[in-house]
């Protein structure tokens, strides 16, 4: 099971790569600039999300966590100045 789930990781991991090129080609000369961070942001906010969304921060305190929705809020934030930027 465990290796249907890294074939899986890599194929999205890939696809999310060439989802972005065909996104970069298509903002035109400013697409690298500022598709690479919006990809980033997202792939650590989903990261973060499904982590919640399986139970993975069951464990942990109300100050972490406080840090976890600061972090997720502050690149939201950043996807939208970047987005409004473009």
């Amino acid at each position: 099971v465990n290796w249907l789930y890294g074939i899986l990781m890599g194929f999205l991991w890939m696809a999310s790569v060439i989802l972005y090129g065909f996104g970069a080609v298509s903002i035109g000369s400013a697409g690298a600039t500022l598709g690479w961070p919006i990809l980033m942001a997202g792939t650590v906010i989903t990261a973060n999300l499904l982590g919640l969304a399986t139970g993975e921060w069951i464990g942990t305190g109300w100050e972490t966590k406080k840090y976890l929705f600061t972090g997720i809020g502050l690149l939201v934030l950043s996807v939208v100045i970047i987005g409004s930027a473009g």
